[in-house]
């Protein structure tokens, strides 16, 4: 499984790469709707030739979470986002459950808890207007962290962007959607990610 926001693996995983979080830039059409986690070492095969023009590109993803004390802490603003990929020995089973603090039942390990992101949608503030559609729901972990040097912030830019996600209680014309409680309106919403 791929641990979002953080540099290193569970105790109880191993570590199989460390990586950088990347999407298409927030303002593109096109592109992957899914995040990668790239990784720190890449390689090229013999085939691998310059393109003429970057018809695809990929860029890393930032923290966009505001300035001050958050869910994840402070100091994450425009920060790039790590991950790594981890693997469970003896443990062939992972789900990721959005809206959980614990997995379901002691029969399950848990690897992580922290709080579900994407990208803004369109319209929501007027600096990040979004053409590019959808992005990927991720379980970014609770203890996130930035990347190790030699990524390092250069503030707000082009690139991706992840805000925490709320569950949306009522409609635009006043009807309920999801049941609210036990959802909360406009409330970051938690998730796990397990294994057994």
């Amino acid at each position: 499984y791929i641990r979002w926001g953080r540099n290193s693996c569970p105790a109880s995983s191993n570590q199989i790469y460390r990586g950088y979080m990347a999407g298409s830039a927030y303002f593109a059409e096109g592109g992957g709707a899914n995040y990668q986690c790239l990784t720190t070492d890449p390689e090229y095969d013999s085939k691998s030739y310059t393109l003429r023009y970057a018809t695809a590109p990929i860029r890393p993803m930032q923290y966009e979470i505001g300035a001050g004390p958050n869910m994840f802490g402070s100091g994450l603003l425009y920060e790039y986002v790590p991950c790594v990929a981890c693997e469970t020995e003896q443990r062939i089973t992972q789900v990721t459950i959005p809206g959980a603090t614990r997995c379901p039942s002691s029969d399950w390990t848990l690897d992580y808890q922290g709080y579900i992101m994407s990208e803004i949608l369109t319209g929501y503030e007027s600096h990040h207007v979004s053409g590019r559609g959808r992005g990927s729901f991720v379980c970014i972990d609770s203890k996130a962290e930035k990347c190790p040097p030699p990524m390092k912030s250069v503030g707000q830019w082009n690139g991706g962007v992840l805000y925490p996600v709320s569950v949306d209680c009522w409609s635009d014309i006043g009807s309920p959607l999801l049941p609210c409680p036990p959802y909360r309106n406009n409330t970051a919403l938690s998730c796990v990610v397990c294994s057994k």
